[in-house]
């Protein structure tokens, strides 16, 4: 006898009670219900409980396959280990400036709480030969860049400031923000 609900397997040991194949057998509750039509035979009633009593237990039918559970949990650490060496490895990449950008960053600091003014930024970064829409261009991207940088890996947004001069409202200088110098210190040296 098989039970597939609780994957067991039994075998019958008493011959008294069972049926033939052949006819028609229901099931209600805990009874098979037994009628042989072709010999107009008697309705049988046998329960399950009794014959169950009259077995011995085998085994299980089938065996349970955690193949897929193991493959899943797995796949589900190599995929926690290589994002967490990504994030580290994110992590621990150092900003790349260039040039022109550490130059920048370096007279940024060494005016420490004073503003550099525009004609001076236009100096440091090389062109002061060049049309005025041209220099404002360049300051505009040197700077955007420099804050785009220090703001992703230093999570410091508009690390260089810009105010309007207390002199001329017209001229624009520039510094950095308190607390800026002692976060990126490796890009100043």
């Amino acid at each position: 006898m098989i039970d597939p609900t609780k994957n067991e397997v039994y075998v019958y040991k008493d011959n008294s009670t069972y049926f033939e194949g052949g006819g028609y057998h229901y099931l209600s509750g805990d009874t098979i219900k037994y009628f042989h039509f072709q010999h107009r035979g008697p309705l049988r009633n046998i329960p399950v409980l009794d014959l169950l009593k009259k077995s011995t237990y085998v085994g299980k039918f089938y065996l349970s396959d955690y193949t897929n559970y193991y493959l899943g949990g797995i796949i589900l650490v190599i995929l926690i280990g290589l994002t967490w060496f990504i994030f580290k490895k994110k992590r621990s990449i150092q900003p790349t400036f260039e040039s022109i950008e550490i130059k920048l960053l370096q007279a940024l600091d060494r005016a420490g709480n004073s503003s550099i003014s525009t004609n001076d930024l236009n100096e440091i970064l090389e062109c002061t030969t060049k049309s005025q829409e041209s220099q404002r261009r360049i300051r505009f991207i040197t700077i955007k860049q420099v804050n785009e940088k220090i703001e992703f890996y230093y999570k410091i947004s508009d690390a260089i400031e810009r105010k309007t001069s207390t002199d001329d409202k017209r001229l624009i200088t520039y510094r950095l923000k308190q607390g800026v110098k002692e976060k990126i210190g490796e890009i100043l040296k």
